[in-house]
């Protein structure tokens, strides 16, 4: 999720900035900046054309139109120099408040059903991202050393197989496998090595591997070879997405 979300959730009061879009929409905000930019140089921006207003749809509609930014301000007055930064407060409000508020009055009430302690307010948005999502430091080695291996199997070639075409992936392979086996690239609390996969062979060497994100278990077929193995689990990670295979 995007920081901006957990600020909502944390802290409401708090005044919307540009860099809470940037995240979600780069390229608006560069260009929002960069009219700021004109506008503390005393440069005239009455010439872009801007108004208090959006052109978008909404579902259910054929045509997107006009959506007033702010219901007390005339959605066409002309956005200058003086009213610039009243524009940029309003727009913000729009993106990130009105324009999603259903859903996220929706995404808000599950979560907090499901956080019953409070205590979470205490932390900062960065420091709850974490919490839900995990962080981005990577211990390949500390997941390959805590990894479930039925000890019957665990010196089998198969086994010795895939951790070889697994320390040949790049990162983003490794990512996609961490995804595909987990349901998320982040890791956990306390780091990779604090997670334990599950990798079990099956003996349906004409299928993909199949994952069980909830039981971090990796179902690996006994492929006849290194090379049809690396060729079928790199093909599974890749497009999984959407197909059933997590």
């Amino acid at each position: 999720f995007p920081l901006v979300l957990y600020k909502r959730l944390l802290s409401p009061e708090q005044p919307l900035l540009l860099n809470d879009l940037k995240e979600i929409d780069p390229t608006t905000v560069n260009s929002l900046t960069d009219l700021l930019r004109r506008v503390k140089n005393e440069q005239d921006i009455s010439e872009v054309g801007l108004c208090f207003c959006v052109n978008t749809g909404v579902f259910g509609d054929s045509k997107p139109h006009d959506v007033p930014l702010d219901p007390d301000i005339d959605m066409y007055q002309g956005v200058v120099n003086s009213n610039f930064e009243l524009y940029i407060e309003k727009y913000l409000n729009y993106r990130l408040i009105e324009r999603i508020r259903e859903p996220f009055d929706a995404f808000r009430q599950g979560f907090e059903t499901t956080c019953v302690a409070s205590t979470y307010k205490l932390l900062d948005p960065e420091e709850l991202d974490i919490l839900v999502t995990g962080v981005d430091m990577y211990d390949w080695t500390g997941l390959k050393n805590n990894a479930i291996i039925d000890k019957n199997h665990a010196k089998s070639k198969f086994i010795t197989w895939f951790w070889q075409i697994f320390d040949s992936f790049t990162k983003a392979e490794k990512l996609l496998f961490l995804q595909f086996v987990t349901g998320t690239d982040r890791a956990p609390i306390g780091g990779l090595s604090s997670l334990k996969i599950t990798i079990k062979l099956t003996k349906k060497s004409t299928q993909l591997p199949i994952s069980h994100t909830c039981f971090y278990r990796f179902d690996l077929p006994k492929y006849e070879t290194q090379d049809i193995m690396n060729e079928k689990v790199k093909l599974a990670i890749k497009y999984c997405d959407g197909f059933g295979l997590k």
